[in-house]
């Protein structure tokens, strides 16, 4: 391994999930207050017995170049689409704290898990 001498970027990752919309948004609220600039990635998945599950990203945060870019609505893998989210807030800010506001509908272990899988192609032998 080579150490290149710059630090690695990290943030925090806070997620929030409830039972209801009011209990999510006041929990999003309350974590807003406590840190301004967080970046807020709220996600909402529709399934209606499709292949493939509509998967709308809305994202709240000081930056509109960055929550223009961001919000949008995809066709596919939960997991995939919020991963590659998720991977494009870290490239466009330094040391960020996201909050990852998830339907109720949404199995948040089931869902985290499979978003820290390794991605196909991305093992250190691929």
């Amino acid at each position: 391994m080579v150490n290149t001498g710059r630090t690695p970027k990290r943030g925090l990752l806070s997620i929030v999930s409830g039972n209801t919309p009011q209990a999510r948004s006041r929990a999003v609220d309350t974590l807003r207050r406590a840190v301004p600039d967080a970046v807020v990635l709220s996600v909402s998945v529709d399934d209606e017995g499709g292949r493939y599950p509509f998967v709308q990203r809305v994202v709240s945060c000081g930056d509109g170049q960055l929550r223009d870019e961001l919000c949008r609505a995809a066709t596919g893998d939960p997991a995939v689409i919020v991963r590659q989210d998720l991977e494009a807030i870290a490239r466009r800010t330094t040391r960020p704290h996201v909050v990852l506001a998830l339907p109720a509908e949404l199995d948040a272990q089931l869902f985290l898990a499979a978003l820290w899988q390794t991605p196909l192609g991305r093992t250190p032998t691929a």
